[in-house]
């Protein structure tokens, strides 16, 4: 509910996907479908930007989405798997982002 009442909604560019283990890079392309971003937006028209989870997220968006009436961004991924940036930076980005 914090969340929401911040006007911010999470929720994967994936529906469904075949992925043997937990790293992305894992996922089996053939296997990916996409979550209805679409009836999303259609349902809530004030979206202004989008926030991606790591870069992985972010192409796998655009590998089904074409829009560019939004803003997107992508952030460094939260994941404890993504160990190149500490997890103070990350946080920095992040809070910068939602601000």
């Amino acid at each position: 509910q914090l969340i929401a009442d911040r006007g911010v909604a999470v929720w994967d560019v994936l529906m469904s996907c075949h992925r043997p283990g937990s790293l992305d890079s894992a996922i089996d392309p053939a296997s990916a479908v996409p979550n209805d971003f679409p009836a999303f937006f259609d349902a809530y028209p004030s979206i202004e930007t989008l926030l991606f989870n790591g870069k992985a997220a972010y192409r796998l968006y655009h590998r089904f989405f074409a829009d560019e009436t939004m803003k997107k961004i992508a952030l460094p991924s939260t994941s404890p798997a993504y160990a190149a940036m500490r997890h103070a930076e990350k946080q920095k980005i992040w809070l910068k982002a939602l601000s």
